[in-house]
């Protein structure tokens, strides 16, 4: 059951909330709203918000091993972003037509390299989206093509040897093996489907965040986020008000989620930042967290 939360926190409306995790350094928790192209740092001590406007959609906020420097995923590609300053500069052109795509999901792996998704804007295009990896060499920024034949990119997240990502639209989970030269051995680890037995839908793989017993997906469209062992068993799942949740992050035993304004419910919360207790549960979910290496 939804926990409340503080009124700065909980009065926040999203169209589209996204990429949410948790800054240790500045105990700040981050998300982005892609819809009204906005990024969010909160501060879990005092209660403040900031609010950054960008100039195009932005689908994720990366912190790097640089306090004051975060890699911003957004429509027209790669850019830094300079808290000190509020510079933003570009540093990698999508690498396709921004008028038909966008980047969608993006996290870290052990080796301070991102992974980003990307999705096409017209849901009738099939199999057009890819995964890459995007990391700064000797000679500048690369951004490498992993994977490719998907239709939306999400779940994108990394123990300390494997990498997750899941095709939304297909329901398909697919998990490779990490090593210093990228991403090997990929295939598809979990298909979700309609139960079979109470034909109840449990929504769409959406956003993941990943720990040594598993893995926390948000399940668009069904009300809950699941937790899946990495021999891909369900070991448990969570009911959300929201019936869009889009990205799970813990702190302690407190599991928050973003989630998305697509609701036909009335008095729906969607839009609205979540938070789950799981003391009656798994008490923590220690997650993997990684950040960009920058430098």
């Amino acid at each position: 059951m939804d926990m409340p939360l503080d009124f700065n926190l909980q009065s926040i409306h999203t169209l589209l909330g996204e990429g949410l995790l948790y800054d240790n350094r500045s105990n700040e928790i981050l998300w982005v709203d892609i819809g009204n192209r906005l990024i969010y740092f909160y501060d879990l001590k005092n209660g403040n918000v900031f609010k950054l406007h960008f100039f195009c959609e932005v689908s994720a906020i990366i912190p790097t091993d640089v306090s004051y420097i975060y890699m911003v995923v957004h429509r027209c590609g790669i850019s830094e972003f300079n808290r000190q300053t509020n510079k933003i500069n570009l540093v990698c052109q999508a690498p396709y037509d921004d008028s038909r795509y966008r980047f969608n999901d993006a996290r870290c792996d052990l080796y301070g390299r991102l992974w980003v998704g990307t999705m096409c804007l017209d849901s009738r295009v099939e199999k057009k989206s890819k995964l890459h990896m995007f990391e700064k060499t000797k000679s500048g920024y690369v951004l490498g093509l992993h994977y490719d034949n998907l239709n939306v990119v999400n779940s994108v997240c990394a123990t300390d040897n494997k990498l997750y990502f899941s095709d939304t639209t297909s329901g398909s989970l697919y998990c490779g093996r990490l090593d210093g030269g990228g991403l090997k051995d990929v295939k598809i680890f979990k298909q979700f489907e309609i139960d079979k037995t109470s034909h109840a839908f449990i929504g769409k793989p959406d956003g993941a965040i990943a720990n040594r017993e598993g893995l926390l997906i948000a399940m668009y469209g069904g009300f809950r986020i699941v937790f899946i062992g990495h021999n891909g068993a369900v070991i448990d799942e969570f009911i959300t008000k929201a019936e869009n949740p889009t990205m799970p992050c813990t702190i302690g035993s407190d599991l928050y989620y973003t989630s998305a304004d697509q609701s036909l419910v009335m008095n729906s919360v969607d839009g609205h930042i979540g938070c789950i207790n799981l003391n009656k549960s798994m008490n923590k979910f220690n997650s993997y967290f990684f950040r960009y290496k920058n430098v």
